[in-house]
C-alpha cells in the first residue's frame, strides 16, 4: 500500500486509524457515514424549524422534544442510545467518539453530558424505543422502522447505508442532518488478506478492486444503474473527484453532500481498529451492581445510567480507568 497512490487518495483520518506504528491493519472495503436523518414533513406540518446539519446540540435537544406528540402518534426520535457516543466529539474537539482520542475519557464533564442527554430524551418521552406498550399503540407501526415510514419519528438514527431503502420506500421529504456541530462520523468495513496466501499481490488488487479502487467503484454504480433493487450502500472511500460526481449524481441527498465536504477532518467510530473498544464499550465486567447483575458489562452499566437506574457520576473514574486498561493491554497484544 505504500507504493499505491489510489491508498493516499483515502482521507487522511482513515488511513490513520488503519496504521499501527507504519503497519497497515486492512484494506478499506466500505466506508459508511453516521448520523441522523429528518422527516422534514414532520416539521414543516407543525410549523417547527427543520433540524439541519451543523445544528447546536441545544437544537437537537429542542427539536426532538418540540415535534413529540405520543397522542398524535408522533416522537421525536427513534431511539437515545447513541447519544453517548457521538456527543463528546460534538460537544470538544478534543474528543472523538466515545471520548476516544488516544485513550477514553470517560470520566470527563463531555461524556457525563450524553449520558444526561440521553436520559432525559428517554426520560421525557422523547424516544420511541423507551415508550410504554401502552403509547406506542398510538403509532402507526408494529416496530421504529415502520413508525419512521410511516411519518411517525422526527428525527431516525441510522447509516448512509439506509439511503437506497429510504429512497425507494420513504413517501415523505428527508435529509441527512447528521450528529449536531461541524463534524462528520464515518465509520469503514475492511478486507484482510491471509497470511498463507501463495497470491498476496493478487489478493491485494481483487480486495482493492472490490473496495477503494476507483475502477471496482464506477463499476458498482454502473450495476446499480442496470439492476432494479440494487443500490448504493456505502459512500466512496476515495476523494476522486471523478467518483465523487459520479456518485452524487445518483444520491441526490443535500446533507449528505455537505457532510462528505467535511470528510478529511471526520471522526471515526472506532469499534473494528482501536483495540480494546470492543471490552471497553460493551463486555469488560465494571465490578458494579445493576439490577439482578452483581457484576455487570460495561454496556449494561451505560445503558442503566441512560435509563436513570444509575448515577453515572459515582462509577465514572472507575470504568474509565478500566476502558483505558483493557485498550492498553490489547494495544500491548497488537505489539507482541
Amino acid at each position: 500500500m505504500e507504493s499505491d497512490e489510489d491508498y493516499e487518495a483515502i482521507p487522511k483520518t482513515v488511513r490513520e486509524a488503519n496504521d499501527y506504528s507504519g503497519t497497515v491493519y486492512g484494506i478499506p472495503a466500505a466506508q459508511h457515514i453516521l448520523g441522523y436523518f429528518v422527516n422534514k414533513d414532520l416539521y414543516n406540518n407543525a410549523n417547527l424549524d427543520v433540524p439541519y446539519l451543523g445544528m447546536s446540540i441545544d437544537e437537537f435537544e429542542a427539536s426532538v422534544s418540540d415535534i413529540t406528540n405520543i397522542n398524535q402518534g408522533v416522537v421525536g426520535l427513534n431511539e437515545a442510545n447513541a447519544i453517548p457516543e457521538w456527543y463528546p466529539a460534538a460537544a470538544s474537539e478534543d474528543m472523538g467518539w466515545y471520548t476516544f482520542n488516544d485513550g477514553f475519557h470517560l470520566d470527563s464533564s463531555e461524556f457525563i453530558g450524553g449520558i444526561d442527554l440521553a436520559n432525559n430524551i428517554n426520560t421525557s418521552g422523547y424516544a420511541y424505543a423507551t415508550l410504554s406498550e401502552d403509547q406506542k399503540a398510538n403509532f402507526d407501526g408494529e416496530d421504529a422502522n415502520e413508525v419512521w415510514m410511516n411519518n411517525g419519528i422526527g428525527i431516525r438514527w441510522d447509516g448512509s447505508w439506509a439511503i437506497g431503502v429510504y429512497e425507494q420506500n420513504a413517501d415523505f421529504d428527508w435529509d441527512f442532518i447528521g450528529i449536531p456541530g461541524e463534524r462528520t462520523v464515518v465509520t469503514h468495513d475492511y478486507y484482510g488478506i491471509s497470511s498463507a496466501t501463495e497470491h498476496p499481490e493478487e489478493a491485494y488488487e481483487l480486495a482493492k478492486w472490490m473496495g477503494f479502487g476507483k475502477e471496482g467503484y464506477m463499476k458498482r454504480m454502473e450495476i446499480a444503474d442496470a439492476e432494479e433493487d440494487v443500490s448504493l450502500n456505502g459512500v466512496p472511500l476515495l476523494t476522486d473527484q471523478e467518483v465523487l460526481d459520479a456518485y452524487f449524481e445518483r444520491v441526490d441527498v443535500p446533507g449528505l453532500v455537505k457532510a462528505y465536504e467535511n470528510i478529511e477532518n471526520a471522526v471515526v467510530e472506532p469499534f473494528k481498529t482501536t483495540p480494546g473498544y470492543g471490552q471497553a464499550r460493551w463486555e469488560a465486567p465494571t465490578g458494579v451492581s445493576v439490577g439482578e447483575e452483581s457484576n455487570a458489562a460495561m454496556g449494561a452499566l451505560i445503558d442503566a445510567s441512560v435509563s436513570g437506574e444509575v448515577n453515572i457520576e459515582n462509577y465514572a473514574s472507575q470504568i474509565n480507568e478500566l476502558a483505558n486498561q483493557k485498550y492498553q493491554e490489547e494495544l500491548e497484544a497488537i505489539g507482541e
